[in-house]
């Protein structure tokens, strides 16, 4: 099967072509996956534009949004370092002179961007000195009560004002002035001595340098996210383990973390009910399971043991086949079994050391195929209904077997 993209739609996921089906499901998987991959590259690549120009300009909204997400997106080994590294951006952005921009603006400036908030006292006591400082002085006066705000002095505001590139305040007052000062706002290192100057223009290119290594470094992992799709394939062509898919499935997941939200349950399971509805499956599977999973026959040189899986008939050992059923653990099935046509599972039984199955299988639920739906209220409604090829006299559906026509 091919992994190019072909024209599907929606009624492929239900088609009776069985070939539509699986090119449905790997589709579907494909999207999932390119949706998370472009979700991660987009803020992967950020990541390091956005740590220059924090480094040159302040920190802003887009940066903090990055900075709280970005460590995700990051392989889980670099996650701390990345951590490390916003937090000496922001301690080096802080030193040079940078704070966030919304607290440098006057009452006058919020509302000429159309930001509510502090009108009122602020407005009214004075419009042209910025929020921080007037703030202080209302709260050193009585008029406002202290709350959990950043403080910081006139000296910081004006620094920062200048920094980037707004006008610069008058010392004395604390009143905005007309001036800008461009000298400052086209140098982020500006307020640094000469000396310090090349010891923090040093650490930002080794920071900014080793960013841009774990950022490959995390591209080129995800990128291999796709590798999961030829497995989905083979997987619906009965050619991997469930153990062996469920393993490359939760490197992926693990990578990924819930901020992407990458699920391929769905597809996974859908693909797994492909591979045992077309058969790959069957020479692990006993007759007894074969006719319930099809409805059909079995050839009949299988049927005198019943409860022996095909493989071990034909000679395969018993502990090869054990394990493959654990890993398996069971099959979801389309027959009309349960009065109408609809899926459902059955476990896959322990077998003894003749590799018999121990009981009849189990019905399992068809929303997750591992709960069982054994209950009283369904034994007893299904119980004289269920035509159950070669029940045992212990089970709860026994009644004429419908493959041989003994009663058991």
């Amino acid at each position: 099967m091919t992994l190019e993209r072909e024209p599907i739609i929606e009624d492929d996921m239900y088609s009776d072509n069985l070939g539509r089906r699986k090119l449905y499901w790997v589709q579907n998987a494909a999207s999932e996956v390119d949706r998370v991959l472009d979700s991660i590259s987009r803020e992967l690549t950020a990541f390091p534009q956005i740590s220059r120009e924090t480094l040159q300009t302040g920190e802003s909204g887009n940066s903090i949004t990055l900075f709280m997400t970005i460590p995700q997106a990051v392989l889980a080994q670099y996650r701390e370092q990345a951590v490390s590294f916003i937090g000496e951006m922001r301690s080096l952005a802080h030193e040079k002179g940078f704070r966030f921009e919304p607290a440098l603006l006057t009452s006058k400036e919020h509302k000429n961007i159309s930001s509510s908030g502090y009108g009122g006292i602020f407005w009214d006591t004075d419009p042209d000195v910025p929020i921080p400082i007037l703030r202080d002085r209302l709260v050193a006066e009585g008029k406002l009560d202290q709350d959990r705000s950043e403080t910081y002095t006139l000296e910081e505001v004006d620094r920062a004002r200048r920094l980037a590139g707004m006008t610069k305040l008058d010392l004395a007052t604390g009143r905005v002035t007309d001036e800008i000062d461009q000298k400052a706002a086209d140098n982020s290192y500006y307020f640094l001595s000469p000396e310090r100057q090349v010891e923090v223009v040093r650490r930002e290119d080794e920071i900014l340098t080793e960013i841009e290594r774990i950022t490959k470094t995390a591209l080129a992992a995800h990128k291999t996210a796709r590798d999961i799709l030829p497995s989905l394939v083979a997987y619906a062509d009965g050619e991997i383990t469930t153990p062996a898919l469920k393993a490359q499935y939760e490197i992926l997941v693990e990578r990924t973390t819930e901020t992407y939200g990458l699920s391929l349950t769905r597809q996974i399971r859908e693909l797994k009910r492909l591979a045992v509805e077309t058969g790959k499956w069957d020479y692990i599977l006993t007759p007894q399971e074969i006719m319930l999973r099809s409805g059909g026959s079995v050839d009949p040189r299988y049927l005198a043991q019943p409860y022996t899986p095909l493989a071990i008939q034909d000679g395969t050992d018993v502990e090869k086949v054990t394990d493959l059923r654990q890993g398996e653990q069971s099959i979801t099935v389309n027959t009309s079994l349960l009065e109408y046509e609809m899926p459902f599972g059955f476990r896959l039984e322990e077998l003894d050391a003749q590799g018999n199955t121990v009981k009849s299988p189990t019905f399992l639920s068809r929303d997750d195929g591992e709960t069982v739906i054994e209950d009283e209220r369904f034994c007893e409604y299904y119980g004289q209904q269920i035509k159950f090829p070669f029940a045992r006299p212990t089970d709860w559906f026994c009644r004429e077997n419908p493959a041989s026509g003994d009663k058991q």
